[in-house]
Formats: C-alpha cells, structure tokens, sequence
C-alpha cells in the first residue's frame, strides 16, 4: 500500500508541474514570447551605434580644441550624452548577438 502512494504522488507532481508551465506561458503575451534576432533591427541598431560614436569622438576632439567658455561646456555635454548612448546600445547590440547565439 506504502509503494502505491506514492506512485500517486509522484504523478501528482509531474501534473502538476506541466499545468504550472502552461499557465505561466499563457500569461506573457505572443509578442514578448516571440522576441528574437531580426536583421533589420540589427542593422538599424549598427548605424544608430555608428553615428553616436562617430558624433562622440568628434565632440570629444572638439572640446579638447576649443577655447571658449561656451564652446567647451557645449562639447562636454554633446561628448557626454552621445557616450552614454553609445554605450546603451552597445548594450542593445550584445543583448541581440546573444539571443542570436542562444536561438541556435
């Protein structure tokens, strides 16, 4: 009788976690379920991190160039927030390179 309960028990569980899985699956929506690597948001993702590079490295030039007051403070601030973008997106970029890599 010992044997045959737990039999039943360990069923149970098996069940149990299968409808758990399922429920937790049906409460994220189709479109996070589905989130994966596209080529046309990569490449969009490239030239958005290429030309906030670009911009942060002629800012940077700038300001260590410059002589005015005005002028240095602007570039620092242009330096500064273009490197903060480039670095969100290189973020982006390594986050699809391995969603890319876990797909495969």
């Amino acid at each position: 009788m010992v044997k045959k309960s737990k039999k039943k028990t360990t069923k149970k569980k098996t069940k149990s976690k299968k409808s758990i899985s399922l429920k937790s699956q049906e409460k994220i929506p189709a479109s996070i379920r589905k989130i994966g690597y596209n080529k046309k948001k990569l490449n969009l993702l490239l030239g958005y991190l290429i030309f906030f590079v670009i911009l942060f490295v002629l800012s940077s030039i700038f300001y260590s160039v410059s002589l005015s007051e005005f002028n240095i403070s602007l570039f620092f601030m242009l330096s500064l927030l273009s490197g903060v973008f480039s670095i969100a997106l290189l973020i982006v970029l390594l986050i699809y390179v391995f969603l890319k890599v876990s797909n495969k």
